[in-house]
């Protein structure tokens, strides 16, 4: 059953030659786990349900990575590139 983690974490990424930049690893409370596969791959666009009124800077850009840790987990770790910014977070685990 996935847990809820909603944290800001550090994420390292990289990308094989002719390839596509990904996570390859993340700093999650002090300890640094190595993503040995990228499971899965998509993008959020969209406004929040909850607004009232729709602006082009509330207007969400996430993009979701679900990832085999180090560790034996599976995560999805979130790039939010709402208005500019680049923030990292660990959404939750999966398994």
């Amino acid at each position: 059953m996935p847990r809820f983690i909603g944290e800001a974490v550090q994420v390292e990424i990289s990308a094989p030659p002719g390839g596509v930049f990904a996570p390859s690893s993340f700093t999650w409370r002090g300890q640094t786990l190595q993503v040995e596969a990228v499971q899965q791959v998509f993008a959020e666009t969209g406004w929040p349900r909850t607004l009232r009124s729709r602006g082009w800077w509330q207007k969400r850009f996430r993009n979701h990575y679900v990832v085999r840790a180090s560790d034996g987990h599976v995560y999805q770790l979130t790039l939010d590139r709402s208005g500019g910014r680049r923030v990292w977070t660990l959404l939750k685990e999966i398994g």
